[in-house]
């Protein structure tokens, strides 16, 4: 038997050689004239060259040849462990091809005896037995190398994910830290920004401290003039007050002078009295003197509470104000008793002085609370109220159709429009305003 071993090398990458061992594949032909099959072929596929390290990326030029040294030691160093496998199976195919010499000496001298045949057809069976162990053992070598094979080339897969996510991330970390320097200017911009309004909001801080403390000054500035103002008009009211004072005093003392000369000449009178009873003036009016009342001609309850002013709008008509805030309308008939027409509301507090105008069609009322209304006779309408004063207003009358004279304890008379219903003038006379009387042609005098 013929026992023939060649060995053919494979191509590896970039070097002829890895370690000690030759990659390749093996083919062991075997051959015999006597019960071993005439020809017997196995392959042993060589180990899975990547090609990795043609397309795995490099991080620079410089570093090229070292990349590629170094994945060839770690091939090398994944390949070493079958070397002795391939150093084994050399070994047995030797033995085996020595064997065989042996055998095709032995077996071409003659046979001498059976017992030498039957030693050797038990060596024969005995070097079967090996051979077909030697596949077994071949064949579990090779699918160990399969599985070897399938294992790099799941790591080789792995590790180009890997590399390929690597790779990924380095880009993304590259974006990140430009990502961070946009962050880092534009936090140092704000940080300026801030602390520049921080400065501005102490300056301003500062001048609005010291606007407040001038604000103040002139407050109180203000507060000692005012106090000046008042006591000035307080000085010029009593100024007032004593001049109006000496003057009724000097009005007193004539008047008082007058009645003394009047009585000292009585004749006089009661002389003067007979001609006017029998004579007339030429109109036809017939002129009296002075009467006192001596009998109440009917009583009436005309409002609930006090009664602060009567007014006579015609001989049949005439109205009552007073404390319960309203103005009653009355008209008394030929029998000379009085019936209430209607009741005028819209004052706050009491009514003190009533006024018609020369028409009598419209109605003027003060009232204490602060305010002058005016209502049409006809229909019993409030037309309009005239707010202005600060205190309770003590009178009111009519200058004309159109304007209103109004004076109250505020010390201040007011002139009034009727149809824009505003003040177009005011009048400080220095005291309160007691009653407005003596209009007549559009001048009013007041009485204080």
């Amino acid at each position: 038997m013929r026992v023939f071993l060649t060995r053919v090398t494979m191509h590896a990458v970039r070097s002829g050689k890895l370690g000690n061992v030759e990659p390749g594949c093996c083919k062991v032909a075997c051959s015999s004239s006597r019960d071993v099959p005439s020809t017997n072929k196995f392959h042993i596929p060589a180990p899975h060259i990547s090609h990795e390290m043609e397309h795995s990326p490099s991080t620079s030029s410089g570093n090229f040849r070292q990349e590629i040294l170094s994945r060839l030691e770690e091939r090398n160093s994944r390949v070493r462990p079958w070397a002795a496998v391939f150093k084994n199976y050399s070994l047995m195919s030797d033995d085996l091809i020595r064997m065989r010499k042996r055998f095709d000496n032995r077996s071409s001298m003659d046979i001498a005896d059976a017992a030498s045949s039957q030693s050797l057809s038990v060596e024969l069976k005995q070097l079967r037995d090996e051979l077909a162990e030697v596949y077994k053992q071949k064949s579990r070598n090779d699918q160990l190398l399969i599985d070897a094979n399938r294992r790099l080339d799941q790591h080789d897969a792995v590790l180009n994910a890997v590399t390929k996510e690597r790779d990924k991330l380095v880009l993304e970390n590259k974006k990140l830290y430009a990502r961070i320097s946009e962050l880092e200017c534009l936090l140092k911009k704000t940080t300026d920004d801030k602390q520049s309004l921080y400065d501005e909001w102490i300056a301003l801080s500062a001048l609005l401290e010291t606007k407040t403390n001038e604000m103040m000054q002139l407050q109180q500035e203000r507060l000692v003039l005012i106090n000046k103002i008042r006591d000035l008009n307080e000085q010029h009211a009593n100024l007032f007050n004593t001049e109006v004072d000496l003057q009724q005093e000097r009005q007193q003392r004539r008047i008082r002078e007058e009645i003394a000369r009047a009585c000292e000449d009585m004749s006089k009178d009661d002389k003067v009295l007979q001609n006017l009873q029998q004579s007339s003036l030429p109109g036809g009016d017939v002129v009296l003197g002075d009467a006192v009342p001596h009998e109440a001609v009917f009583k009436v309850e005309a409002n609930d509470g006090e009664v602060y002013d009567v007014l006579w709008l015609s001989t049949e008509m005439f109205a009552s104000g007073g404390s319960d805030k309203r103005v009653r309308l009355w008209r008394v008939d030929h029998r000379g008793r009085p019936s209430k027409m209607s009741t005028l509301v819209g004052c706050n507090h009491s009514v003190t002085r009533l006024d018609f105008d020369s028409e009598s069609r419209l109605l003027l009322g003060a009232s204490n609370d602060n305010g002058v209304r005016l209502w049409n006779v006809d229909n019993q309408r409030l037309m309009t109220s005239f707010m202005g004063h600060t205190d309770k207003v003590s009178s009111a009358r009519f200058l004309s159709s159109t304007q209103v004279v109004s004076g109250s304890n505020d010390r201040l008379i007011k002139l009034w429009d009727v149809r824009s219903q505003r003040c177009i003038r005011s009048v400080f006379p220095g005291s309160t305003i007691l009653d407005i009387t003596g209009i007549k042609k559009g001048v009013a005098t007041f009485t204080s």
